[in-house]
């Protein structure tokens, strides 16, 4: 490099190639940058869909369970149901609410939280309709699946 006096500053000349190399090294940077972006989105989303096929595996062994263990009263082990599978890795808690949407019994992991109020769970009860998604809380993304339990 060589370098010319310019006022108080000295001007700096590069050769093509220098300038070629700093343009391939930004290109080369742009590039790998936009890809990590891509695979941390992959990862997010393979992510999700398995929190989302384990929570609804827990969901359909739970109906089972239910429906062998609870005969015609199946609230009567809610309250074990819901303490035990509280200590499941990823799990926050367990919610099991009433044929008219009321709380049946909860994790007591889940007394400080609250599903968000756009989510209607007599609606989901009476619909039989199990619903699952998204919402944020304190800055952190929760992951909630309701469904219906056939007693």
């Amino acid at each position: 490099m060589s370098s010319k006096r310019v006022g108080n500053f000295d001007q700096m000349y590069m050769s093509v190639g220098n300038k070629l190399t700093w343009f391939l090294l930004l290109g080369v940077l742009v590039v790998t940058g936009f890809d990590l972006y891509l695979s941390l989105q992959r990862t997010r989303a393979s992510l999700l869909d398995n929190l989302q096929h384990e929570v609804a595996a827990i969901s359909q062994t739970l109906q089972v369970t239910l429906d062998i263990a609870g005969d015609d009263a199946p609230w009567r082990y809610f309250e074990r149901l819901a303490t035990s599978i509280s200590s499941f890795e990823n799990i926050l808690g367990l919610v099991f609410y009433d044929h008219e949407g009321r709380v049946a019994a909860m994790s007591a992991s889940l007394r400080t939280h609250n599903l968000p109020p756009e989510i209607d769970v007599r609606e989901i009860i009476r619909t039989r309709t199990p619903a699952e998604g998204m919402f944020n809380e304190n800055g952190a993304q929760r992951y909630y699946r309701i469904e219906p339990i056939s007693s």
